[in-house]
């Protein structure tokens, strides 16, 4: 007798792509493929592993979406209903940077009518960082690590944004300056006694307010 063979051919190739680096806690990176057929459906492996994320092909680029774990990303095709498969054109990478972290010092008090110096740091990411503070409009110079504010009558909440050079990732941080006391006021002076001879002495008594009340 004859047997009649049937050749199926491989899904046709297409290239992977998207992938790069994100910072820490973001939506993550999208990866697809550069174009796809109808009846070819396409999955996406992670590190050798598959997914579970498997898209159908639709005659034109395809997406998997955003991705969130770190590794190497490919795409194996498998034709429907043949079973027959072929592994994507290349591969796409994603990394996830560390965010810095910010601190923008302990909350703290200055007497009224006086300036002060704000303290920030930062670790983690790459540990070369800018600084950035907020309100400028209370602050001699907000682009430095640890700059001088304006002379305060008001408490004021200070703000901190720490970015790292290397992946621009950032964080951020705040810090409250309490404004203590008031302005120094003079209520009353007593002489004690209020009458006196020529070459004696008296005593004067001075009441205030405001100010640091020390």
């Amino acid at each position: 007798g004859n047997a009649v063979i049937s050749i199926n051919p491989l899904p046709a190739s297409f290239i992977v792509n998207g992938g790069g680096s994100y910072c820490d806690g973001l939506a993550g990176l999208p990866v697809g493929l550069n174009g796809s057929n109808v009846g070819i459906n396409y999955e996406l492996y992670l590190n050798g592993s598959a997914t579970g994320n498997i898209i159908s092909g639709t005659g034109n680029a395809i997406s998997f979406g955003n991705q969130t774990t770190a590794g190497t990303y490919t795409v194996i095709a498998t034709s429907v209903p043949a079973g027959c498969t072929s592994t994507m054109i290349g591969s796409v990478s994603i990394s996830i940077f560390e965010n810095p972290t910010a601190f923008a010092g302990d909350d703290f008090e200055t007497p009224h009518g006086t300036s002060n110096t704000l303290s920030g740091s930062a670790t983690g990411g790459s540990t070369s960082y800018s600084y950035t503070w907020a309100p400028a409009a209370y602050l001699i110079d907000p682009n430095v690590q640890n700059p001088s504010t304006i002379v305060l009558y008001d408490t004021v909440t200070y703000y901190l944004t720490v970015t790292d050079k290397i992946t621009g990732c950032i964080d951020k941080d705040t810090v409250i300056l309490n404004v203590v006391g008031g302005p120094l006021q003079m209520i009353s002076t007593t002489a004690i006694p209020d009458t006196i001879c020529l070459g004696d002495s008296i005593q004067l008594i001075t009441l205030a307010s405001g100010g640091s009340g020390a």
